[in-house]
């Protein structure tokens, strides 16, 4: 996940603080043995000057940032507004006193801010803004076998592996190509996401129908090291169609979806890419993960993801719809496999563009269909608000959730205030993490999807029930939808440390995670 931390220059502070110990050690030494003065440790003010550090993602300096001490220029105290050096070091006025928000911006960074920092040694780390430009990874899959069962569809999905440390920023555009492929069938063009394969096949709904989509096109937000998954499933597509024909949503119909096999492949990306051809049948899902849904409200449903791990990335093999109460076993090929558990509020609908509906996106292939025939009345799935669960699934699973939150609200005075949940047994708080989005939304007729870019991010070790926003000069372009998330961090008691372990260290332990936005 990118963000940054008060903690991320722990090797500064460490250094600051020995040196600092040091100089007290030497004064300390030469007072005693002197013999001439007798002084207690407690009469000293051994507290070090204030110094802030700005890094990137590489713990690298960042010089020219611009760094705020409190609400707004001059205020609380004049001086406040402060400039990294070479070294993206900015040493803040004495009569910083108390907890104040301190936020950095600098040319080509997220600007970020820390709501309540106490004066002393802090390094922030600043994330790389993304923009919305996208690097497209192109290729084909491949070895599906032979497909000569006609009633039901085959299809590959190409996604990046997921870095457990960023299922915070996991957004729909990762799994859900941005761009659209047009196909014709039967005379007729449908619009598929463009990282969605279809094998040559002829399947049957009253007659023969020739699917063949070879081609995918991947995304990505930027450059580096990843690793391609490749999945093959299938679905009857009779029974699918029956179901919904019958009033049942799209999102009620995902358990006809069977997931067989899939394949990986690195990339190095440094620009578009062409020719990563995908094998779907080097990984075999021949085992099976059970899941247990506690009892739930009666407009609660969960989607429960199973995940296989590869070099530490997640990919999928499975995903289910469950209600209260309910199990179910999920295929992998993982040992012990991990899972993914998502709890919502159930609209009854097709699903609304989010990451968590990008991985129903191959149900897309009926849409034109579904639109040409049957009416569609309900309301869309909102995946806005949402609690999540990661967790081994070894000797079967049953998810505990933080409970769902309300959106947040932003007053006048600049104050966003917040629904903080209360932790359930056997968690304990791990942070508040806010963002600030431009999301631009990319409709194509029966694909909608949204890109988000986050222009902003609010981080906290502690869970807040409101945050005192600085007053900070950011763009916005006329026309754009803008977005305020926010996500309560939860993990299990038994993996609490002390409290000056490395927020990003942390996030290698948060397994709970429940959320909600506003659109302003």
């Amino acid at each position: 996940m990118k963000q940054f931390s008060l903690a991320c220059g722990f090797l500064s502070l460490i250094i600051a603080s020995s040196l600092s110990c040091a100089d007290q050690q030497n004064t300390r030494n030469s007072l005693v043995a002197s013999g001439n003065v007798s002084l207690s440790m407690a009469a000293l003010d051994l507290t070090p000057a204030p110094v802030i550090t700005v890094v990137d993602e590489n713990l690298k300096p960042v010089a020219g940032a611009t760094v705020l001490v409190g609400y707004d220029v001059g205020n609380p105290f004049p001086g406040n507004s402060l400039v990294t050096d070479a070294n993206g070091i900015a040493t803040p006025p004495a009569n910083w006193k108390a907890a104040l928000p301190v936020t950095v911006q600098a040319q080509g960074f997220v600007s970020a801010t820390l709501p309540a920092l106490l004066p002393g040694v802090t390094t922030m780390q600043l994330t790389k803004f993304t923009g919305s430009k996208a690097l497209e990874i192109r290729g084909t899959t491949t070895d599906f076998g032979t497909l000569d069962d006609q009633d039901n569809v085959h299809f590959g999905i190409v996604v990046p592996a997921i870095d457990p440390t960023q299922l915070l920023d996991f957004e729909m555009t990762t799994v859900l190509s941005p761009d659209v492929d047009v196909i014709s069938v039967m005379g007729k063009q449908i619009k598929l996401p463009s990282n969605l394969t279809l094998p040559d096949q002829t399947v049957s709904l009253i007659f023969p129908i020739n699917l063949n989509k070879p081609l995918y096109r991947a995304f990505v937000r930027s450059p580096g090291q990843y690793l391609m998954s490749a999945t093959h499933g299938n679905f009857p597509l009779q029974k699918v169609v029956n179901a919904i024909q019958a009033g049942k949503s799209i999102f009620e119909v995902i358990n006809n979806f069977t997931f067989t096999e899939g394949g990986e492949v690195p990339t190095k990306l440094s620009g578009d890419v062409s020719g990563v051809d995908m094998p779907v049948n080097q990984v075999q899902f021949k085992s099976t993960a059970a899941v247990t849904v506690p009892t739930l409200p009666a407009d609660q449903v969960v989607v429960s993801i199973a995940l296989r791990t590869e070099k530490d990335l997640l990919m999928v093999t499975d995903l289910k719809r469950l209600t209260s109460g309910q199990s179910i076993n999920l295929v992998t090929s993982a040992t012990p496999p991990s899972l993914l558990s998502l709890l919502m509020v159930d609209a009854n609908a097709v699903p609304a563009p989010s990451p968590a509906n990008a991985l129903l996106r191959p149900l897309s292939l009926l849409d034109a269909y579904i639109r040409a025939n049957v009416p569609q009345a309900s309301k869309p799935q909102n995946f806005n608000q949402l609690s999540f669960a990661l967790q081994s699934a070894a000797g079967g699973a049953k998810p505990q959730f933080l409970p769902l939150v309300k959106p947040p609200v932003l007053t006048a005075g600049n104050v966003l205030n917040l629904d903080m949940p209360t932790a359930p047994a056997g968690l304990v708080p791990a942070g508040t993490y806010l963002v600030f989005s431009e999301v631009i939304t990319n409709t194509n007729n029966s694909i909608s999807g949204e890109m988000s870019t986050h222009l902003w991010e609010v981080w906290s070790d502690t869970w807040l029930p409101q945050v005192a926003l600085p007053t900070l000069n950011i763009t916005r372009n006329p026309g754009s939808k803008y977005r305020w998330e926010v996500m309560y961090l939860a993990k299990p008691t038994v993996t609490v440390t002390a409290p000056d372990e490395p927020f990003r260290a942390n996030m290698k332990t948060i397994t709970h995670v429940t959320r909600n936005s506003v659109d302003i």
